[in-house]
């Protein structure tokens, strides 16, 4: 399943270097604003819509969809809160924008249904200023439809991480792959509901080595169930500062058997046995001696 891979950011910046080897990178970033466009064409028709761009790339995804939208007749803004392109590609992005007059200075929320945040994607790693926070602040509080592009503004695409305040998308249209940044906390909160949009970058999958877990719905166990029907589940503990593994494995153990499983082992090493015993419960302990003996273990 593909849509369950993620991407760390340099994995992603890897990407499109590879794909910009042969197509050009403008070439994508049209593309990437089209199924933007499509996406908020199909799903927000007829609204008011206040672009926000970036001085980079994000922001030249931000004014081609701007384009897109204008040409199918919808009301559209943008508003650079950040200053003008700096970048090559948003640079031509906005030269293609003939209908000048729709870029504002000053924007009146109370005007638009639809706010799109194409401020810095993944691209941003500097800390904010007091002036960007505010605005961040003033755009969360309006409490309008935020549709995000590839990454809610202020937070960071490998840890989730924030600084302070961050956009607070409804949705994020995130680009070829889930990034990390967006499954963790806080940054998961941010994003709203992630759809993803294969803009053609080169697929790099099998250098990700982080993917999204689906595991199965527990079902309710059949009256005639045995514990080896429930699965199996291990805990394993090192030889050493076994302190956290016995706090961590007395609760885990439980919570495993309480969510279904049918057998839960622990497996420790020989020297630490007599202090697990003492709070065993329904568990079973199985000792090892070697790394080859644990190998063995979890083989069988």
């Amino acid at each position: 399943m593909k849509n369950s891979i993620i991407y760390t950011n340099n994995l992603i910046k890897k990407a499109e270097r590879k794909t910009f080897e042969k197509t050009e990178s403008f070439k994508v970033m049209k593309q990437a604003a089209r199924l933007c466009f499509d996406y908020i064409n199909k799903n927000y028709p007829n609204k008011k819509i206040i672009v926000f761009c970036g001085p980079g790339n994000n922001g030249g995804d931000g004014v081609l969809i701007a384009k897109y939208l204008l040409k199918e007749k919808f009301l559209v803004k943008v508003h650079y809160p950040f200053g003008e392109p700096k970048t090559k590609d948003s640079k031509r992005a906005l030269s293609l924008l003939k209908e000048k007059n729709i870029i504002v200075k000053y924007v009146d929320f109370k005007k638009y249904n639809i706010i799109i945040d194409a401020l810095f994607g993944t691209g941003y790693k500097k800390k904010f200023n007091r002036q960007s926070l505010y605005f961040f602040k003033k755009i969360n509080d309006t409490n309008k439809e935020v549709i995000s592009i590839d990454m809610p503004s202020g937070v960071d695409t490998d840890s989730g991480s924030i600084n302070k305040i961050a956009i607070k998308a409804n949705k994020t249209l995130t680009f070829h792959r889930y990034k990390i940044g967006q499954w963790l906390l806080p940054g998961k909160k941010y994003c709203g509901k992630i759809i993803i949009l294969n803009i053609g970058l080169k697929n790099l999958d099998r250098e990700s080595k982080i993917k999204l877990n689906f595991p199965p719905k527990i079902t309710i166990p059949n009256i005639d169930d045995h514990k080896f029907r429930r699965g199996t589940c291990l805990l394993i503990a090192g030889e050493k500062l076994v302190g956290a593994a016995k706090l961590s494995f007395l609760s885990a153990s439980q919570a495993i058997l309480r969510a279904g499983a049918g057998v839960c082992k622990i497996i420790v090493h020989e020297s630490q046995v007599d202090i697990f015993k003492p709070h065993i419960l329904e568990e079973m302990i199985i000792a090892y001696r070697t790394i080859k003996d644990l190998k063995k273990t979890i083989l069988n």
